[in-house]
């Protein structure tokens, strides 16, 4: 079963326990092989705080408290861009507002009954369709992240670690080899035996050296220089950026 990471919030405790509920009955009267993982903030400071690229999706209140539920949308989009932001809230002056967090849907708490089994279906469709969209097995749970988030995957035996743009490192119980058949056709390319790296995070390589933006260095195997350097290559020309010798 597929398990997809959420978060709800809000600073009514018990409309936010209660949408999590009916979150998970839509789910449970379901066809779909889905569940979500769905942890509760009540105050945008605590779920900034808190949020990582783990989360696919967050449920928001515009009115938390005295803070503005729209500058933490935004917020959360900036640093998580392919969050999936679904506003709740009571007041359908602020409709217009939420857009400018390109929130993917706008739900009146008063319609919640009605909007809300639409919402979660095409929440999940959206990132079944999403080709950037993986599975990573975080301690034993089936973690939803996307692709274009992680910079480069570390091997270590069967524990891998997947080192994201945010700075966060998942220690993930797969193999490389796994890695590679999610992300075959994506971005990725493998420099050296212990190393996966997503080539939109390469900032130049030199002297059997890849450099990332963030300025870690990977290894390049002598074995896998030429390989590397067509591959990448390829992939410059194929995205018209530029690239380094």
């Amino acid at each position: 079963m597929q398990r997809i990471k959420a978060a709800i919030c809000d600073d009514d405790l018990f409309f936010a326990l209660d949408l999590k509920t009916k979150i998970e009955n839509i789910l449970l009267t379901s066809t779909i092989n889905v569940t979500f993982d769905i942890d509760v903030f009540s105050s945008a400071k605590e779920l900034l705080e808190n949020y990582s690229s783990e989360y696919s999706i967050c449920f928001l209140d515009i009115c938390i408290n005295e803070e503005n539920g729209i500058n933490a949308g935004i917020q959360l989009k900036t640093d998580f861009p392919d969050t999936i932001l679904i506003f709740v809230t009571s007041f359908i002056d602020f409709s217009l507002d939420g857009y400018k967090a390109n929130a993917f849907r706008y739900i009146l708490k008063n319609s919640v009954d009605t909007l809300l089994p639409e919402c979660v279906m095409e929440s999940i469709k959206k990132l079944s369709l999403d080709v950037t969209s993986i599975s990573l097995n975080v301690h034993g749970e089936s973690v939803t992240i996307r692709a274009n988030t992680i910079m480069y995957i570390e091997s270590f035996s069967h524990q891998q670690m997947v080192h994201l743009s945010n700075g966060q490192s998942l220690e993930c119980n797969m193999t490389l080899e796994r890695f590679e058949k999610q992300v075959h056709k994506l971005s990725f390319i493998k420099p050296h035996k212990s190393f996966l790296v997503n080539c939109q995070y390469i900032e130049k390589f030199q002297n059997y050296t890849i450099i990332l933006k963030d300025t870690s260095c990977i290894p390049i195997a002598r074995n896998k220089y030429a390989s590397f350097k067509r591959d990448y290559l390829q992939y410059l020309g194929s995205n018209r950026v530029g690239g380094s010798d």
